[in-house]
């Protein structure tokens, strides 16, 4: 494969008309990249929106916002055409979304398949660059760069993930019946079923933290110390596995 050849989707919206050529660029410097056009409870109709609703809220204390459910929806739709496509079980496919951005293309190149070698399901990057490896597992990419088993609980955002057939078919069988978000993947992910992976430093971040269509009233003050006392909490967790 070459590097230029890295198969994928990148989940965007006819109705992110700012976000349009920026996705143009992504699929620019990675051609193999194909358009999923997203769900949109906001701009379509959705069956049994509410009763979704209602049944996340039933099942888990919250009841799942039209971006969430939106967001779920979408990166279903992506699970299913892996499935379907005509590859190798152990092809990874990129998953992008309207606002990934590159912080390191050409390592990321260089290095897809080596990572689709070793893993089911991989984060180029995860939670804005908090997700934590755990120690015994930590081995270098490259210098500056570490691979490794992800701490599930330091693990959200869908912005720069991986996944190959088997992944997909996990994915879908654990996202059936609607609950959490699709990037709280503590709550539906099986460690000793799939070989998961992520780097750190991200090879993937958000494109400048713009603006999320689904988290609408960040307090990045409040953040900044949340994440302060969790990056402390998990980076100790995590040199002990």
């Amino acid at each position: 494969m070459r590097t230029d050849e890295i198969p994928g989707y990148i989940i965007g919206s006819v109705h992110e008309t700012e976000r349009l050529a920026h996705i143009k660029t992504l699929q620019a410097s990675l051609p193999a990249l194909q358009y999923v056009e997203a769900v949109y409870p906001a701009y379509e109709r959705v069956p049994f929106l509410s009763a979704l609703k209602n049944t996340s809220l039933e099942r888990t204390g919250h009841a799942l916002s039209d971006g969430e459910l939106g967001c779920l929806l979408s990166h279903r739709s992506v699970w299913r055409k892996i499935l379907t496509a005509d590859v190798d079980e152990d092809q990874l496919f990129l998953i992008l979304e309207s606002d990934s951005a590159f912080a390191n293309l050409a390592l990321l190149k260089t290095k897809f398949q080596t990572v689709a070698d070793q893993y089911d399901l991989f984060f180029w990057g995860a939670w804005e660059g908090h997700m934590k490896l755990h120690r015994s597992t930590r081995k270098q990419l490259a210098e500056g760069f570490d691979i490794g088993e992800p701490y599930l609980k330091s693990v959200y955002c869908t912005y720069g993930y991986s996944v190959n057939k088997k992944a997909a078919a996990l994915l879908l069988k654990a996202t059936r019946r609607v609950a959490y978000p699709v990037d709280q993947f503590k709550y539906f992910m099986n460690i000793e079923t799939l070989r998961i992976g992520g780097v750190h430093p991200e090879l993937i971040v958000t494109n400048g933290r713009e603006k999320s269509y689904i988290q609408t009233n960040r307090n990045r003050f409040k953040e900044f110390f949340v994440w302060l006392v969790l990056d402390v909490r998990n980076s100790i967790v995590c040199y002990f596995k």
